[in-house]
């Protein structure tokens, strides 16, 4: 090893010697670091690190995991017990391990139980994936054709505190894992650890760490608070959730996305950006699930196939096709979604939840399970058993019983088979489960710990009576006014989440007054242009809040005004991204796929 440090130029090593052929680990560095080794063995060594006299040490740890899959519970509950415990701690190595199937490309996928075990430690040490730039498969077996498997092994990962203190560290993978880490007086003083390695491509396929490679603004300097909880500095998640048909089949929140992305362009002076490019996650049920869809699908150009305006003329243009009327007796069973189906492939043609933006949560209700089912981007990302045309996910989540029945579909592998009918009859107001979302997905959105570091705007499409005047309703009005009250409860409970946060632009709902029911014609006898001109009228009337244990107020903001308002806390949000020390939404990515459609992974800090 000594040999190398003089090739590569670096003042210092340690070395723990491999047993045989397996294990070993060795470090180099380069001066001004002053380094101690403070416990070692065959495959764990961790070192206090300084960069000059007097300042504060922070924690390295190199980890060679066991090779045998029945040694790894023990060895990771091990390492958890003796690690030294410390806010400033880098963790780089061999782990032997991989966090999600899409790190795996070849052979079966690991069950939930296999992953969880090094998932659990990571947790336990809340750790965060740095990333590096190399080859994103690690290890191979080096078998041809179909019998090749390759996983990324290799990681560096560190605590958030580490993260903020080395915000520019850039790892780096080819034989040895290099880390360049600056000093307190030097900017590009680099550390290099290796192990044994296995063998890798030459390629140098760059896998994005945290902060965008087009960041060149100097991050502001937090505070010793925000050092210590990582709060205000990653910022909010921000999440849009958009309800099922409502009195006005979509329109509203169709016309209100359409004036907030208007609103958007006018504010930061550029007419390309999109409702995508301003929300983290998107939740929509029915035709809401539809809405979400078309704004946050991946097109061919890596853009969403639609923005705001042209989604609300697709809605009025085919909503008949897309929510047809309810026919009777033994003609349900002839009339399936046709038309709605041609229509619908033909926008998204082959895509999956894999090609979305952004996450993406659109429920439906299961009837071979009698349960909701959550199509999701994060659940397809981990098995194909979890990934579905976008273009069956509308049709799912859109199939009102009583006009059309259930829906049979199938996952992309055929393993997983859903008897779907509306996703309103289940979750018409999707705003509860996407929070829970966020807060229990700590890969993707790592610094959110409670509804205080959300920005959610939660899209009605009107009020069940304003759709309604018979004494006598029918079934399928029934259902609607049953997912719309449900809608209300969930309402009123995201309010209660939100009322101890000391402002009050966490949490957006618009939504129609109702204090002019029985004024609008069925949304089923109703043309498109009327129903847009309704939702303008529903648009220009008073806010109204839900207060804490008090019902509902109205408040002075119409919702056109809060639209307004709301433009200008996401470009606020968004430009805060821009120098940004921490990442607030670090996005899974696809695993490579031979497919029409047109999937890009990244990882986004806004």
């Amino acid at each position: 090893m000594q040999k190398w440090r003089v090739k590569l130029k670096f003042d210092e090593m340690t070395v723990v010697n491999p047993r045989g052929r397996a294990g070993g680990l060795c470090v180099f560095w380069k001066s001004p670091w002053w380094v101690e080794m403070i416990y070692c063995s065959g495959s764990v060594m961790h070192l206090k690190v300084k960069d000059q006299v007097g300042a504060e040490s922070w924690f390295l740890s190199l980890v060679y995991g066991p090779s045998v899959e029945t040694e790894r519970p023990q060895f990771w509950e091990a390492l958890t017990r003796a690690s030294p415990r410390g806010r400033h701690h880098l963790w780089i190595g061999d782990f032997n391990e991989i966090l999600f199937n899409y790190e795996k490309d070849g052979g079966l996928p690991k069950t939930t139980a296999q992953i969880e075990v090094f998932a659990g430690f990571v947790r336990a040490h809340g750790l965060i994936d740095l990333g590096f730039k190399g080859n994103p498969f690690s290890w191979s077996n080096k078998r041809a054709g179909q019998a090749n498997v390759r996983e990324r092994l290799d990681r560096a990962l560190c605590s958030a505190e580490w993260r903020i203190r080395f915000a520019t560290a850039t790892p780096k993978r080819r034989l040895f894992f290099r880390c360049s880490i600056p000093t307190s007086t030097s900017t590009s003083s680099p550390t290099r650890s290796s192990q044994s390695s296995k063998p890798s491509s030459s390629s140098d396929t760059t896998i994005p760490s945290f902060f965008s490679p087009g960041n060149t603004k100097s991050p502001s300097k937090p505070s010793p608070e925000d050092l210590k909880t990582g709060k205000n500095i990653a910022g909010k998640v921000r999440i849009l959730s958009i309800d099922g048909a409502g009195s006005t089949d979509g329109i509203l929140a169709a016309k209100s996305l359409a004036h907030l992305e208007a609103c958007l362009r006018r504010k930061s002076g550029n007419p390309q950006l999109t409702i995508s490019d301003f929300f983290d996650v998107a939740a929509g049920s029915g035709v809401g699930g539809i809405l979400a869809a078309l704004l946050f699908t991946r097109g061919k150009d890596g853009r969403p196939i639609f923005s705001a305006d042209e989604a609300l003329k697709f809605l009025v243009e085919n909503r008949k096709k897309i929510i047809p009327s309810s026919p009777a007796g033994i003609f349900r069973r002839i009339f399936r979604p046709v038309k709605a189906e041609r229509i619908l492939r033909r926008i998204f043609g082959e895509s999956t939840l894999k090609d979305t933006l952004k996450p993406v949560l659109i429920p439906c209700y299961d009837l071979s399970t009698r349960a909701p089912f959550l199509f999701s981007r994060a659940d397809a990302l981990e098995t194909d058993g979890y990934d579905f045309k976008m273009s069956e996910v509308c049709i799912a989540t859109s199939a009102d019983p009583a006009a059309i029945g259930a829906v049979e579909m199938r996952s992309i592998n055929k393993k997983t088979r859903i008897l779907a009918v509306d996703g309103g009859i289940a979750m018409n107001n999707p705003t509860a489960a996407s929070i829970t979302h966020v807060l229990n997905n700590k890969y993707e959105f790592p610094f959110c710990d409670g509804v205080e570091d959300l920005l959610v705007v939660s899209l009605g499409n009107g009020d069940s009576d304003s759709g309604c005047r018979d004494l006598t309703p029918s079934s399928a009005e029934f259902v609607r006014i049953a997912g719309e009250g449900a809608s209300d409860m969930v309402d009123q409970a995201v309010s209660m989440a939100f009322g101890h946060c000391s402002t009050s632009n966490n949490y957006l709902r618009i939504q129609a007054s109702g204090l002019n029911a029985g004024k609008y014609p069925n949304s089923k006898s109703a043309d498109g242009k009327r129903l847009v001109g309704i939702a303008e009228e529903m648009l220009g009337q008073k806010n109204v809040e839900s207060v804490l244990f008090r019902g509902k107020k109205i408040v002075e903001n119409t919702n056109l005004e809060k639209l307004e308002l709301l433009a200008g806390e996401l470009i606020k949000e968004h430009e805060r991204r821009k120098s940004s020390i921490l990442p607030t939404v670090v996005l899974k990515q696809a695993s490579p796929r031979t497919s029409s459609a047109t999937t890009v992974s990244t990882v986004s800090s806004y």
